[in-house]
């Protein structure tokens, strides 16, 4: 039996390096740690900082609104609720521009706010967005269609920190016919909440990103991916932030099968 789990291992390891998304598809991570007196927000994997705007959107905030209350890192970034938020800058430098393609948006959040306001948002001739509210949702746009998910607000708006990831996946298959059949995921803590079937086309647009306008909590350790996220990979985000590089499918799966190893070898 630890001879077949052995080989079975060593396979898995192979198909793993062979196939698969990279943590090269991380577009972009902000992790909120800034506490400096100025109104830059860094982004530590494409180097395209962001802006901090408290009041109207040409009015940076020269102190950015930072808390030591965080998930991971040194702080996470505070949104009074009235008029803050973070744009990335220029707009002709979009780098989240996901056309046709999957993608993934992961954050944590603590809030006790239940109005309807875009935690993310793109916005050009085709459009989509993040909306946390009564109840929470992810909401995409384009190509002349919509899809959207929702679930309860008291998973999120709950005052504790919540970890959400919205996905979607076009490439995802259908367990029953066995035919592609692209589909939106909304995630809390590690499970999914909701999930729509996303015939929404084209997302392409040339618009800012806007994040947090609006929002009145805290936010931590935004991840930004050009991939959908499988469970597992939403769950290791979760577990570990997004600046641990999230291992090979076929890694992650012998790291599993290694535990299991030691187990069986302890009741022998």
């Amino acid at each position: 039996m630890l001879k077949t789990l052995i080989s079975l291992m060593a396979l898995v390891l192979v198909l793993g390096f062979a196939s698969g998304a990279s943590a090269d598809s991380l577009v972009a991570w902000f992790p909120f740690d800034d506490n400096a007196a100025n109104a830059t927000v860094q982004e530590e994997v494409a180097n395209k900082d962001a802006t901090f705007y408290s009041g109207a959107p040409t009015t940076e905030n020269t102190s950015l609104h930072h808390s030591a209350d965080r998930v991971f890192g040194t702080g996470s970034l505070s949104f009074d609720g009235s008029n803050d938020n973070v744009i990335t800058t220029p707009a002709d430098e979009n780098y989240f521009d996901v056309g046709t393609g999957s993608f993934t948006v992961t954050f944590w959040i603590k809030t006790e706010d239940t109005d309807m306001h875009p935690l993310f948002k793109w916005q050009s001739s085709t459009q989509h967005y993040y909306f946390y509210g009564n109840p929470f949702r992810i909401s995409i746009a384009g190509g002349g269609s919509s899809a959207q998910a929702t679930t309860a607000i008291g998973n999120v708006a709950s005052g504790e920190w919540v970890h959400v990831a919205c996905v979607r996946d076009r490439e995802y298959i259908d367990p029953e016919t066995e035919e592609v059949a692209p589909r939106l995921f909304l995630y809390v803590n590690g499970s999914v909440a909701n999930s729509v079937a996303d015939g929404t086309g084209n997302l392409d647009n040339t618009a800012d990103l806007k994040i947090g306008t609006l929002m009145n909590g805290l936010m931590d350790d935004v991840g930004l991916y050009d991939y959908a996220l499988t469970t597992s990979q939403v769950n290791f985000v979760k577990n570990n932030g997004v600046g641990t590089p999230i291992p090979e499918p076929g890694t992650m799966l012998l790291a599993s099968l290694g535990v299991l190893v030691l187990f069986l070898r302890k009741r022998r």
